[in-house]
């Protein structure tokens, strides 16, 4: 394990941390590596020299135009950021271990401890006097840990002397480590913290801003004020605050190599823009193959014509959502031709922004990889609008972060899991069929979490999280169905889906609904068979109620909006079998429709002039 990072925290956009869920999960170190990161977050949130190093990363972002001053901002919190690393293994590998202590037991704790690389044992022997000394409270030593860490770090960084040492490039990291491991040693050995550690008020941070730095301290300003406005301090949760920065998914954090052309073996593409490969410099365009039987990937640097070309085999292709235009649905430049989209969220913030416009304005299918029964630590979300079935956005967090968004933006009901029904599979009916689906889905997820997608082994991190789809898809690929059922199972109206105008009665089961519409016979002779329909919900609801009464097997009808989706299908259907619609009314048995182009007009004209 002494190669493998499985997370790593950053001073990017306010605190950045990045899980890697394929070496976690084959090493079954998620939670600890999650907590781990965090205990990291949290000693840059609360001391002197993490609040400056966020300071500056935030400086070097607004500066858009000296470059040198850019250079020189990089380089001070990079030396910055390498001074103070020992400082903060020592806190988050001790914390780290007291955590475990209190949700696991001391055998745990000991167990983890000795899984430990040597260089991560040098961190905890700096403080192994106090979070091995089980007859203080775990609090106890949780807090005298937290004041020596914060101790160290909070050194005056107001002083003419601390920016001589800070302004100087030549001697700034030798000399800082000295600084922070002579207070490190002072504080650990005579078990005291330091007389002069203060943490900086609001107003020091904002004046040494402006002493400082050129752009920053308007924002502080700004930042502060709208804090004391809009945040109720009392009730703010920072780990909840601190889980909108992780993501599972970078290529920064990816290995990838240089092809000359693309792969017919490969299995998931991705279309990408301005990437760094291994640090080689910045490419505008190209494609990343991902072989998931090896766990590699490959970036092939190309042209629009290329691309387009190099595609005409593939159903879908992977990009990145800031390649990707929301409003006309499509890539933002490159022409692809007639593909599945499936649109990459990095960002929580990004995802959560992009479901809850999206959601606004029309009904979607949300799906979940792994419910609470997977004990699964990380997970995959999938989502697409019900009138767009070759866009899907998708999106790897962990499972908590995705409680959290289902929670924030009230969509706990809507969201669907595989093997409990069919509707998770609604999101992919593009493909209309059980094998596509399942290759589709473990190459997807293969990409995303960097992993061989060998999914016959169930210790496979891909085949965990697929656990519950591949046997879904063993319980119907060899089912008798018709060529379009996926297809037509992922158009039926949902409890959410608004009529246009009209509405009918479908059977649900469990919140899914069954595909049987609620038909009558008609006419004197009673030969007329109809789909019962109604222009407003109100009445279609006492009409269900009333049947209800004589027959309980209708309790399980619910009223649904009829839109352009489902007519096109249900039309279809109904002139194969020669089925009328029947259009109920207030005070009427009914008008009977056997001509559905009449119908159709009908129901247009109504539309229209609902407006």
């Amino acid at each position: 394990m002494d190669d493998i990072t499985l997370g790593k925290f950053s001073y990017n956009n306010g605190g950045d941390i990045y899980l890697a869920p394929s070496d976690n999960m084959e090493y079954g170190l998620e939670t600890s590596s999650y907590v781990h990161e965090l205990f990291h977050a949290d000693l840059s949130y609360t001391s002197n020299i993490g609040l400056l190093m966020h300071l500056i990363e935030i400086e070097n972002q607004l500066e858009q135009n000296d470059l040198q001053y850019k250079i020189e901002l990089s380089k001070k919190m990079s030396d910055l950021y390498e001074a103070t690393r020992f400082i903060q293994e020592v806190y988050a590998n001790s914390m780290e271990l007291l955590w475990i202590e209190e949700y696991c037991g001391s055998n745990i704790k000991q167990y983890v401890y000795e899984g430990k690389t040597e260089e991560y044992k040098q961190y905890l022997a700096v403080s192994e006097h106090i979070w091995k000394n089980e007859e203080k409270t775990i609090d106890e030593r949780k807090e005298q840990i937290n004041k020596f860490c914060v101790s160290v770090l909070n050194i005056d960084i107001l002083s003419e002397q601390f920016w001589e040492i800070l302004n100087d490039n030549d001697k700034r990291l030798l000399e800082m480590k000295d600084v922070l491991k002579n207070r490190m040693d002072f504080i650990f050995n005579r078990q005291k913290i330091i007389s002069d550690s203060k943490l900086l008020e609001k107003s020091d941070l904002i004046n040494l801003s402006k002493i400082r730095f050129k752009h920053i301290s308007g924002k502080l300003e700004e930042g502060f004020s709208y804090i004391e406005r809009c945040v109720n301090l009392e009730k703010f949760n920072m780990t909840k605050s601190l889980l909108e920065n992780i993501k599972i998914f970078d290529f920064s954090e990816i290995e990838i190599s240089k092809a000359k052309r693309l792969d017919l073996s490969c299995n998931a593409i991705c279309l990408i823009k301005d990437v760094y490969i291994n640090k080689e410099g910045r490419i505008e365009i190209g494609l990343i193959q991902h072989f998931d039987e090896n766990g590699l990937y490959k970036f092939i640097d190309m042209k629009d014509i290329e691309i387009k070309k190099s595609l005409e085999n593939k159903k879908y292709v992977i990009m990145l959502n800031n390649d990707f235009s929301f409003n006309k649905k499509k890539t933002i430049q490159q022409k692809i031709g007639e593909k599945v989209i499936f649109v990459l969220f990095k960002k929580v913030k990004e995802f959560k922004k992009c479901l809850q416009d999206i959601s606004e304005f029309e009904e979607v299918y949300l799906g979940n990889i792994s419910d609470e029964s997977t004990n699964n630590f990380f997970t995959v979300l999938y989502f697409r609008t019900r009138s767009c079935d070759d866009v899907i956005y998708m999106f790897p967090t962990l499972n908590i972060i995705a409680n959290n968004i289902f929670e924030e933006l009230d969509m706990k009901r809507i969201v669907k899991y595989p093997g409990k029904g069919t509707a998770f599979y609604n999101i992919f009916s593009a493909f209309n069929n059980w094998a596509e689906i399942l290759k589709t889905v473990k190459e997807t997820i293969s990409f995303v979490i960097n992993n061989k997608g060998n999914i016959l082994h169930n210790i496979n991190p891909s085949s965990r999280l697929i656990s519950k789809i591949k046997i879904d898809v063993a319980n119907n690929i060899l089912k008798i169905g018709g060529e379009n059922e996926l297809y037509f199972h992922s158009i039926f109206p949902t409890t959410k889906t608004e009529g246009q105008p009209f509405w009918i009665l479908m059977e649900f089961e469990d919140g899914e609904n069954k595909g049987n519409i609620k038909c009558d016979n008609i006419g004197t002779d009673k030969t007329k068979l109809g789909v019962n329909c109604f222009d407003q919900k109100n009445i279609a609801e006492r009409y269900i109620r009333k049947i209800s009464k004589h027959d309980s097997e209708l309790k399980k009808y619910k009223v649904v909006g009829l839109d352009d989706i489902f007519w096109k299908g249900l039309k279809k259907c109904l002139q194969v079998q020669k089925i009328g619609m029947i259009w109920r009314m207030r005070d009427s048995g009914g008008i009977y429709f056997d001509n559905l182009e009449e119908f159709e007009a009908t129901k247009y004209k109504l539309y229209k002039e609902s407006f």
